[in-house]
């Protein structure tokens, strides 16, 4: 587990190497003009949580928007010539209630489960995009901080109510690329990417279309997968390991200035 002070170092050393970056293509190319995008989106996503055998919880995509609290989800990105900075911005609040029946394999009696995901994602990074054009290959890089807060409620038919609480504060790396094709009114984008540091590893992958009805207006969709794992010891002591799975079509408005 990196230390709060190698965390700080972490985010201080991605974000003086970011400026900098930003700031030579700033300076290469003082004639042009910086381009910015803000991009609010709503992702309908599957959601799967999985944690230590006999825990767990889904929650469909029509679920979704009927049993979250909050959704905010947001892109804002600033380029110039061949360097740019990218900010993104998730935050999911879900619940789910279900029975596990006894056929499961090692529940004796029926089990009642509530389980409860409360996640933020958030990414500032930078890019480099060596034809200086908003299209072709570009690559990423940045931090990636991953909070999440789970709590499993299981009582079974005969027994005493059970409770694991989790909370973590994961702090990553992320590297990747994207790749933009813009024809006439139509933009393709892909993109892949994998973060490595206090989690276990998360990949996080995208493809979208879009149409431009102007210079300064698009609608975007597309579908996005996220898979994290990490480990974290609960209130109660326990050491759990998480996975979690989010998948699904998004749809969002693109401004661009």
């Amino acid at each position: 587990m990196i230390t709060n002070t190698r965390r700080f170092l972490l985010v201080a050393t991605l974000a003086v190497f970011a400026a900098a970056v930003f700031a030579t293509g700033s300076n290469a190319a003082r004639a042009a003009e910086t381009e910015w995008l803000v991009a609010p989106y709503v992702w309908l996503s599957d959601v799967a949580l999985e944690q230590n055998p006999g825990r767990g919880g889904a929650i469909s995509a029509q679920d979704l928007l009927d049993k979250s609290d909050a959704v905010a989800m947001i892109r804002i990105e600033a380029a110039k010539e061949r360097f740019g900075m990218i900010l993104d911005y998730i935050y999911l609040d879900l619940s789910d209630t279900r029975v596990i029946p006894p056929s499961v394999p090692n529940v004796p009696v029926p089990v009642s489960l509530i389980s409860e995901l409360d996640m933020t994602i958030f990414e500032l990074g930078g890019f480099y995009r060596p034809s200086g054009e908003d299209a072709g290959i570009q690559y990423l890089f940045g931090y990636r901080g991953i909070s999440t807060n789970t709590t499993i409620l299981a009582t079974p038919a005969d027994g005493v109510t059970q409770r694991a609480d989790t909370d973590a504060g994961l702090s990553d790396v992320f590297l990747g690329a994207r790749y933009v094709y813009r024809h006439n009114r139509w933009d393709l984008v892909a993109r892949g990417d994998y973060s490595f540091g206090e989690s276990d590893g998360m990949l996080n992958l995208l493809a979208s279309v879009g149409f431009r009805f102007s210079e300064w207006f698009a609608l975007q969709g597309g579908y996005r997968y996220a898979a994290l794992e990490y480990s974290e010891e609960s209130e109660q002591g326990d050491q759990i390991d998480s996975e979690v799975e989010l998948s699904g079509p998004f749809l969002g408005f693109v401004f661009r200035f």
